[in-house]
């Protein structure tokens, strides 16, 4: 992301750590989903590329969004009812994200 902004394209950050879940019965665990969102809190800025810390971007000049990604490897053993609630809980933490993290 930081060449491509360097060479003046516009992005979006899909980092790779804070913005891809995996529905897994041990990640939808309550205690695994409080880690996430905790970790996600703390940590996570649209400027934060990668799992790297040191490539965090300076501005968000060149970020046009972001997205995260939820998947499922063995979703067919999990019901739609086991899931719903955990991943909802931690989209709020993305979706609705305070102004003041931004800068």
């Amino acid at each position: 992301m930081p060449k491509l902004i360097s060479h003046h394209f516009k992005v979006f950050n899909y980092n790779d750590y804070y913005l891809y879940f995996n529905i897994t019965k041990a990640n939808l665990a309550p205690k695994n989903v409080a880690y996430m969102t905790k970790d996600m809190k703390q940590y996570w800025k649209p400027t934060l590329w990668h799992s790297d810390h040191a490539t965090k971007l300076k501005s968000l000049n060149g970020i046009v969004g972001s997205s995260a990604s939820i998947w499922g490897d063995s979703v067919a053993t999990i019901s739609d009812k086991k899931f719903i609630r955990p991943v909802t809980n931690l989209s709020k933490n993305f979706w609705f994200w305070p102004e003041s993290r931004l800068e």
